[in-house]
Parts: C-alpha cells; sequence; structure tokens
C-alpha cells in the first residue's frame, strides 16, 4: 500500500515540475517577443494619379534574408503585429508586385507605390512604431494628339530596351490609356511613329515618379513634330522636341 501511494506521489510531483517548467518556459517565450505598430504613408502628390487604397498596401517584415511576417493587407495589421526580441528588421510595403505593375490592365500595368522602413531593433514588453514612407515606383507614358493624326490612322508603339517582349501600341482608340514602366534609376523608352508607309524610331529615358506625354501633331508645312513633355510635379514640366519630320513627301 505505501508503495502504491509512494508511485502515485511521485508521479504528481512529476506532473506538477512539468506543469511549471510550461508555464515558465510560456512566460520566457511571451517575454520574448515585442510588438510592432505601422504607419504607412503614401502621400506621395507627384505626376502620376495617386489615387490609393492603404489598407490594400501588402506589409511585410525581414530580418536581413528571412522573411519574419509574410505579406500580409495593411488593413489587417491595425493592431501591430508580435516578433521575436532583436535587431536588425526592416518592414516592407507595395500596393501591387512589379509583375502586376506591368500586366494589369490588359497590360498596359497601373501605378505601384513601394517603400521600405529604416532598420530597427525589437525589444521586450515594449511597443514599436515603425515608419514606412511609400512612394510611386514605377513611370507613367501617355500619347497626345491633334485632330488630323487621331484621324490619320496613326501608330505608336513603345516598349523598354530591355524587354522587347512587352509592346505597347497607340492608335485612335487606344489614345487614352496609359502605359506603367518599372523603373530603378534610369530605363529607357523606345518608341516608334508609324502613319501610312513612313516611320520614325527614337528613344528616351525614363525616372521614377515621372510622367511622359508624347505629343504628336501636325504642323501648317505638314511636317510632323513629336515632342515629349515632362511632368514632374505639379509646378515643373519640362518639353523636349525629339523629332520633326514629313511623312508626306
Amino acid at each position: 500500500m505505501n508503495k502504491i501511494i509512494s508511485k502515485i506521489g511521485v508521479a504528481f510531483a512529476l506532473f506538477a515540475l512539468l506543469g511549471s517548467c510550461s508555464e515558465e518556459n510560456l512566460a520566457q517565450d511571451e517575454e520574448a517577443y515585442g510588438r510592432i505598430n505601422f504607419a504607412l504613408n503614401a502621400g506621395d502628390t507627384r505626376a502620376i494619379d495617386t489615387s490609393y487604397d492603404k489598407d490594400a498596401f501588402q506589409v511585410s517584415v525581414k530580418q536581413g534574408n528571412n522573411t519574419v511576417v509574410k505579406p500580409q493587407p495593411y488593413s489587417e495589421m491595425q493592431d501591430g503585429v508580435l516578433v521575436k526580441v532583436g535587431s536588425g528588421y526592416q518592414a516592407y510595403a507595395e500596393s501591387c508586385s512589379e509583375t502586376e505593375a506591368e500586366s494589369a490592365n490588359g497590360g498596359w500595368g497601373c501605378v505601384r507605390y513601394y517603400g521600405t522602413s529604416d532598420l530597427f531593433s525589437v525589444t521586450k514588453d515594449r511597443a514599436m512604431r515603425v515608419e514606412l514612407p511609400c512612394a510611386i515606383a514605377n513611370a507613367a507614358v501617355s500619347v497626345q494628339t491633334d485632330d488630323e493624326i487621331a484621324f490619320s490612322a496613326y501608330q505608336l508603339t513603345i516598349q523598354a530596351s530591355d524587354d522587347i517582349g512587352r509592346r505597347l501600341t497607340f492608335n485612335a482608340s487606344t489614345e487614352e490609356n496609359t502605359a506603367y514602366f518599372n523603373v530603378a534609376g534610369s530605363r529607357t523608352i523606345q518608341y516608334t511613329l508609324t502613319i501610312g508607309d513612313y516611320t520614325l524610331s527614337q528613344s528616351f529615358a525614363i525616372q521614377p515618379q515621372h510622367s511622359y506625354t508624347l505629343d504628336v501633331h501636325k504642323q501648317t508645312n505638314e511636317e510632323i513634330t513629336v515632342s515629349i513633355g515632362v511632368t514632374v510635379d505639379a509646378n515643373v514640366a519640362e518639353d523636349t522636341t525629339e523629332e520633326t519630320y514629313n511623312p508626306y513627301v
């Protein structure tokens, strides 16, 4: 009988010890985490249309090359996220992926916002506010013509010099469209204007957050002028004439 009682006592002691260890480990795990609260700011007022849904931005967190918080909508992160105590963290936000930025809207693309936070550390028992400033990461290209050009069955095809597989054509039915190109630093865009049997090919460089308008119009002497208007923001615009030629002679 005493042996049975002794065995039961040992079993209860082991159970209590394991329970105590589990509670202690849980407490230690809880202490090893800190909370990140994100403050996403995409208020970039540049030349490109800046309408966006901030809540739909995808936000993620990395520590070096390791993703510790997988991308999820900003709207679902209003209460913040818990990550382990540590340093070398960085948060990322984007309104869409680079692929979507050039494939949306039937291949014409869309505005893409992108931003990263400064490197930060997470401390236990503390909430960390992380600023996430975002800016437009691509460029917009559009076409403007006068009535005579619009009715001349013209075609103006554009493509990035490093991606000949993506060709977009402006004509009378698509001249209201806007083409978007991803660009990091600078990128070269090639265009070919075709009117009847005559063609004109040129290229120009684009930068992020800039809007480029290819203005095609006919002069009184039958010459066709292609000029590129570069809008940097609401107050700055540059017009650079690229080429003038007469397709009718």
